[in-house]
């Protein structure tokens, strides 16, 4: 499982992670998470989509950033598998 993993990640070099499904918009939902739990930290990646793919399919990083009140953070995940 996809969450389990990057938990494993995080913990393996000493950072506290929690994996965690929720419902509804995803944007909306990691902000409110955020704000419910006090976190410090949003950590995002993006896939560098750019253009007519960006306008029509959004880009979550791009909404958490502007409208989260926590300490944001983007990073470019193209190339990295």
């Amino acid at each position: 499982m996809a969450l389990k993993y990057v938990a494993d990640r995080a913990e393996a070099v000493g950072l506290e992670a929690e994996g965690i499904i929720v419902e509804g918009h995803p944007a909306e939902e990691i902000i409110k998470y955020a704000e419910e739990n006090s976190i410090d930290l949003i950590v995002m990646g993006t896939l560098g989509k750019s253009g007519l793919d960006r306008f029509l399919l959004g880009s979550v990083a791009d909404k958490v950033i502007r409208h989260s009140k926590n300490t944001r953070y983007r990073s470019s995940c193209e190339g990295i598998k």
